[in-house]
């Protein structure tokens, strides 16, 4: 696949880093703690690159004029090449109304933009932003509900324990690294239709059945969905798991890389690229 790469990146580290990436995802603009608009607007990025609007802070008594303005501001002013709202706290009807409206105004403005599904309006053109593949269900059964939209995805490795037991099964999601390293002591085999490893044991309660995601499977995985439909399909996934399977050279980005903590964090690398690509339903 050919992909490319946008490094999400804090105000500190766009500021201190001693050289740029080529491409720029914009990971520090959120409602204003203070203001009725927002904070961690850019004043300057590299042109094409990714504005996030996080809900970190939540909506409060903000102002819709004032939001939208300050946003648009920095889509233009920047040449940004589209706005992703990364909004993980419930919908309400004032964030509604706000995706609705930067949805209005991006279209406007020729920028594309995406969401999570429960802002989409079924009339919009916006993107559907989806959290990763879960390991448990086939992509096709994941992606159905969006065919014919534009999906932004976050790829990333999951994993997942079921457990088959008299009072039926149980699912607990899992560290997929840890199951990986679990299943270095007992045959492991791969599921054609769900992508991914897997692996059995007999417990008291009854059999556990234990499925993961690999870099090598969750490339398989997007392999799978990716020719077929007139259907745009955009990728974020970390980048050191891309230095890790050799699709990128260690010197790649001036800057290192290496050093990964949970996104959110202040002052921590959290790299994602994106990719488009026909999708097969």
């Amino acid at each position: 696949m050919s992909i490319p790469l946008y490094l999400a990146m804090t105000a500190a580290e766009f500021s201190t880093a001693p050289a740029l990436p080529p491409r720029i995802a914009w990971m520090a603009m959120h409602f204003s703690v203070s203001g009725p608009g927002l904070s961690g607007r850019p004043h300057r990025l590299p042109p094409g690159s990714l504005v996030l609007l996080d809900d970190l802070t939540p909506w409060c008594g903000h102002s819709l004029e004032s939001v939208c303005q300050e946003t648009i501001d920095v889509l233009l002013r920047t040449g940004a090449a589209g706005l992703l709202l990364d909004f993980e706290r419930p919908p309400t009807e004032e964030t509604l109304r706000l995706a609705n409206c930067l949805t209005q105004c991006c279209r406007e403005a020729g920028c594309p933009i995406g969401m999570p599904p429960g802002y989409l309006d079924h009339g919009s053109e916006a993107a559907v932003f989806l959290p990763p593949l879960p390991c448990h269900r086939p992509p096709e059964q994941v992606l159905e509900p969006f065919q014919g939209r534009e999906i932004w995805l976050e790829a990333a490795t999951c994993g997942c324990r079921v457990a088959l037991g008299p009072d039926g099964p149980s699912l607990t999601l899992e560290n997929p690294q840890l199951l990986e390293a679990e299943s270095e002591s007992m045959p492991t085999f791969t599921d054609p239709h769900l992508h991914c490893r897997y692996y059995s044991r007999l417990n008291e309660a009854g059999v556990e059945l234990a499925l993961y995601d690999t870099w090598e499977m969750l490339t398989r995985k997007l392999e799978h969905c990716q020719a077929g439909e007139n259907t745009d399909f955009c990728v974020f996934s970390p980048y050191l798991s891309l230095l890790e399977r050799g699709l990128l050279q260690k010197n790649h980005f001036a800057t290192d890389p290496l050093v990964l903590c949970p996104r959110r964090k202040a002052s921590t690398w959290a790299p994602y690229f994106r990719a488009f690509f026909p999708l097969q339903m």
